[in-house]
């Protein structure tokens, strides 16, 4: 469970993202959404609550604002996997469903006008001796996913798209590939 928050704003987050990740995430976001619809609006989806305290899952039902912007990154990182890939992944259409209820709700409830709170920083992998939890958040995730590329077996790909400018990981894959015949 992650969201990679690079940026404030989630259009250039799902477009910072290296293939495997994107692929990843739009599921992730959405199980993510269907966790906060559950646990703080007591809103039934598609997907079962998953890893409802961790600090991501925290931060997105911590205010409406924070969710919101989660089901919008949702939906971006689906259009950003349809423009990269050319089909839609099976996720995209539960972050869909998921926005059309919490919109429907929130015209009800008159407690979801809240602003977004501050990110939750989960930029550390500690099996893989990585932690940029020190730094300000948007900086983390962007030094957490330079290291993780640098790490990476296959060397990152962003398909019918551009790395984000502020990738400058060396990818050490030849390493991996050194294998004994």
């Amino acid at each position: 469970m992650n969201i990679f928050a690079t940026s404030p704003h989630n259009t250039v987050t799902a477009r910072d993202l290296d293939d495997v990740r994107l692929r990843k995430m739009v599921l992730e976001t959405a199980q993510l959404v269907a966790t906060a619809l559950r646990e703080r609006f007591n809103l039934d989806t598609q997907y079962k609550s998953t890893h409802k305290n961790h600090p991501c899952n925290v931060w997105a039902r911590e205010s409406a604002g924070n969710l919101q912007w989660l089901i919008d990154y949702g939906l971006l990182l689906h259009d950003e996997s349809i423009a990269r890939f050319g089909k839609t992944h099976k996720s995209g259409g539960v972050l869909g469903d998921q926005a059309s209820l919490f919109a429907a709700f929130c015209s009800v409830h008159e407690n979801t006008e809240e602003d977004m709170t501050p990110f939750a920083n989960c930029a550390r992998r500690t099996d893989m001796d990585l932690d940029f939890t020190h730094l300000p958040v948007h900086d983390a995730y962007r030094a957490y996913l330079n290291a993780r590329w640098a790490l990476d077996k296959k060397r990152p790909k962003w398909t019918n798209a551009n790395p984000p400018a502020w990738a400058n990981y060396v990818w050490h894959g030849d390493i991996h590939e050194s294998r004994p015949s």
